[in-house]
């Protein structure tokens, strides 16, 4: 598969992504690849909003899915897993520990040691190496001499056996965040308004 820059993130590619998972997910394509977690290397500009996408297209999820990538990257310009004074290798290590030694059922971002909800992630910088916070949520989890789990933050598997689905997403969704004088709304099968105050919209206008 071509690389792309996490900026380049489309509907097209987290379908792409998604399918890809659903390949090896349970091993039922391929019985030699029934993985336990799962460590998707990304982009820092679009990551959080993969970690969401993931998080509500896969249903029933019982298998751990971590982001992670790293900052240093845009601040080098070149690959930085060889070289000093980068995050990368970290945020990996940390990244293969949850994967390898830990069975949350969600999708998380794993970044400057720390243990993220993926839903709940945002990035807030593009130059400090502690650049993903979750503003509404504490963390899952943090890494330092030992790694603490929060347990009583991670949702549970509602089903053991439940069947696993992956959700194929549509590009036909237009979001608009409202400004006075925002223009007609575009003509998409779906929309998703962002409105004033605790939902207040103009009366006339913009549902043409």
């Amino acid at each position: 598969k071509t690389l792309i820059d996490s900026s380049n993130m489309t509907v097209a590619y987290w379908n792409l992504l998604l399918e890809e998972l659903s390949k090896v997910y349970d091993g039922h394509k391929w019985p030699m690849l029934d993985y336990d977690a799962f460590i998707i290397l990304h982009g820092t500009d679009t990551m959080s909003f993969t970690a969401s996408v993931l998080s509500f297209a896969i249903e029933n999820l019982n298998k751990t899915i971590i982001l992670t990538g790293a900052q240093s990257i845009q601040l080098l310009k070149f690959s930085t897993i060889s070289e000093t004074r980068n995050d990368s290798i970290n945020n990996l290590l940390c990244s293969l520990v949850i994967a390898g030694h830990f069975t949350i059922p969600e999708v998380l971002v794993v970044f400057d040691n720390q243990l993220l909800r993926g839903n709940r992630s945002k990035k807030r910088s593009t130059s400090s190496l502690t650049s993903f916070y979750c503003p509404n949520f504490q963390n899952i989890g943090t890494f330092g001499l030992t790694i603490k789990i929060h347990w009583k933050r991670i949702i549970p598997v509602k089903e053991e056996k439940a069947k696993v689905n992956f959700v194929k997403l549509t590009e036909k969704v237009a979001n608009i965040k409202l400004t006075p004088g925002v223009p007609t709304i575009p003509s998409e099968k779906y929309v998703v308004i962002e409105s004033f105050g605790c939902g207040n919209m103009p009366m006339s206008g913009i549902l043409h």
